[in-house]
């Protein structure tokens, strides 16, 4: 990610193998549920490079798919972490409005989750269209706010939509002392947009 290209700690508290040799999973230990299997690529061909394969997902009609990683990571009490993930979407269009009375229920949804319980924190891009290239997730939270989160799970996933979503290089590292940040989204051209939800147009 950007965040550790300048400096920061580098150490992916997801587990990861950036081997071709492993194909099937993206990355290892997380599960796809798709209600179709022919929607979902790994696409070593264009992404294969230092940031390992990244995931398409093609969704030519409304459907939903989900990238969820199975074993939780334990994290440190009274600690910062960031989680990132490169997003890159195209011809996206949604199966109604972006958000109902429970929250966000349709678009490309990211989730720090609680293993244990409802807690979480959250990015999601909606709205119709592309990204225009590959836009970074910044999802920083704080286990001394959100306890919770101490065990947390990584979800990835595409909600009554139709378009071409690829995912690529998730992140989880714990934050610098002194970190201050606020969820936002870095776009190809390096404008930076406050926000949890970013919407296309």
């Amino acid at each position: 990610t950007a965040f550790a290209e300048s400096g920061g700690p580098t150490s992916n508290l997801i587990p990861l193998s950036l081997s071709e040799e492993k194909e099937g999973e993206f990355p290892p230990g997380f599960k796809e549920d798709a209600g179709n299997q022919d929607k979902v690529h790994l696409d070593y061909k264009v992404f294969m490079g230092k940031r390992g394969p990244s995931m398409r997902v093609d969704l030519p009609k409304t459907g939903a798919v989900c990238l969820d990683l199975q074993s939780p990571v334990r994290l440190d009490d009274d600690t910062r972490y960031l989680f990132s993930v490169l997003v890159k979407v195209k011809d996206l269009v949604l199966d109604g409005p972006c958000s109902n009375e429970k929250g966000m229920a349709r678009g490309i949804l990211m989730y720090v989750h609680s293993a244990s319980g409802p807690g979480h924190q959250w990015a999601a891009v909606a709205g119709e269209g592309d990204t225009d290239g590959w836009v970074t997730v910044m999802m920083p939270f704080d286990t001394a706010v959100q306890t919770e989160l101490k065990s947390a799970r990584i979800f990835l996933r595409c909600q009554e939509l139709s378009g071409t979503v690829w995912f690529q290089d998730p992140v989880l590292i714990e934050a610098p002392a002194g970190f201050r940040m606020q969820p936002h989204f870095i776009l190809e051209n390096g404008e930076a947009v406050s926000s949890n939800l970013l919407i296309l147009k």
